[in-house]
């Protein structure tokens, strides 16, 4: 992702998401150098469905950027965020299933990632 201004916060929707941790990494100045934080502090505003990660510490301007989020979300069995469907490859153990986020357009200002768990 891209840092287009110095920030020590991120805000993302979170909408029926509850974030366990959030790392950010990214590398500083003209080096190739890799440096990671962890966000000190994630508050929740429930009105705007946002959550807000705080590293306590400034993240510079860079187009090199990742977050990495752990997170848990209920499984939806209404196509409704994160929802539960089936895959048709089966393997000797009998069907796998997958896990994708739901990006109909009344719910895709609340998506913020794409997630594939096999």
């Amino acid at each position: 992702m891209q840092v287009l201004n110095e920030t020590s916060t991120i805000e993302l929707h979170s909408y029926q998401l509850t974030i366990i941790n959030a790392t950010v990494g990214f590398s500083t100045g003209k080096s190739s150098f890799l440096r990671e934080v962890s966000a000190q502090n994630i508050t929740y505003d429930t009105q705007r469905q946002t959550a807000l990660l705080d590293f306590g510490q400034s993240i510079p301007t860079t187009n090199t950027a990742f977050l990495i989020l752990h997170f848990r979300a209920n499984l939806a069995k209404n196509m409704d965020g994160f929802y539960l469907a089936e895959d048709l490859y089966t393997d000797s153990n009998g069907m796998k299933m997958k896990r994708y986020l739901q990006s109909q357009n009344r719910n895709t200002r609340r998506l913020t990632l794409l997630v594939l768990v096999l």
